[in-house]
């Protein structure tokens, strides 16, 4: 509560770095509570500021989407996304394409949803980041899957999942057994 009185920057980047233990532990309105309360607390400031505040976007965006408030992540996610594209953020940008994209999961008929992952598949690789591409991959696999493309789908899936394998993501291995069937 110090940093809603005496520094949003610092809050905003305590609350989106603890936005995964909110989630892990299902205290996912305590999380999302504090994310939002600093990102209120709107003030002008750098480019380092606008960063912290998409990545809260970000964390609050997954958050919204764990709770089933679909609508309120998507907004969120899209906020996020634009920032990141006007500070020309790629490193950033892809986990902010993928936080939107998993949002725009909720709406079937969302045809945003392949080009989201598709650009975040793009960027992972180009940063070589492989948590994210594992994950990318699995949801890119299952949307196809789950639209009639069953070849090319599985095929995504399973690339998500040795790369699960390759790098020891013990918790990304599970989601993608459970996704594989």
């Amino acid at each position: 509560s110090w940093a809603t009185k005496n520094d949003i920057s610092v809050g905003l980047r305590l609350a989106a770095a603890l936005a995964p233990f909110w989630r892990l532990q299902a205290r996912l309105t305590e999380g999302r509570n504090w994310l939002e309360q600093f990102l209120t607390q709107d003030q002008v400031g750098d480019n380092s500021y606008l960063i912290l505040k998409a990545k809260a976007l970000q964390a609050a965006c997954i958050l919204a989407w764990c709770q089933g408030d679909s609508f309120a992540g998507f907004a969120m996610g899209e906020e996020s996304v634009a920032i990141f594209r006007e500070l020309n953020g790629k490193p950033h940008l892809a986990n902010a394409l993928y936080a939107l994209a998993v949002a725009s999961f909720s709406f079937p008929d969302s045809a945003d949803t392949l080009p989201l992952l598709e650009e975040c598949i793009d960027l992972f690789k180009e940063y070589n980041y492989p948590t994210g591409l594992a994950k990318a991959l699995c949801i890119y696999g299952w949307k196809l899957y789950t639209r009639g493309e069953k070849k090319l789908g599985f095929s995504l899936i399973n690339e998500g999942y040795h790369l699960t394998q390759q790098y020891g993501m013990l918790h990304l291995l599970a989601h993608v057994e459970n996704e594989l069937g």
